[in-house]
């Protein structure tokens, strides 16, 4: 894909967690091959977020069926450090 993490939509690091996660446990190496033989890029416009969705019919990973709507009405924030909850 060639883009830098801060291009991908926020759901898409979410398919490539749970394909890291899932061939850990098959104990297969990951590869982009393997990857996009599940996934597919659904957005190439320029100037947006680029995202990942399942390819048709080989999804599986139900809850990352698909990308959150209007994650930009809303925020999360973070916070580390020694004296934070």
């Amino acid at each position: 894909m060639n883009v830098a993490p801060s291009q991908l939509h926020p759901n898409s690091w979410a398919f490539i967690k749970a394909f890291e996660v899932m061939c850990l446990g098959l104990e297969v190496t990951p590869t982009v091959g393997v990857f996009f033989g599940f996934f597919q890029v659904k957005n190439v416009s320029p100037h947006s977020l680029i995202s990942l969705s399942s390819q048709p019919g080989r999804g599986r990973f139900s809850l990352f069926a698909s990308n959150f709507k209007n994650y930009r009405d809303t925020f999360l924030r973070f916070r580390c450090g020694d004296n934070l909850p």
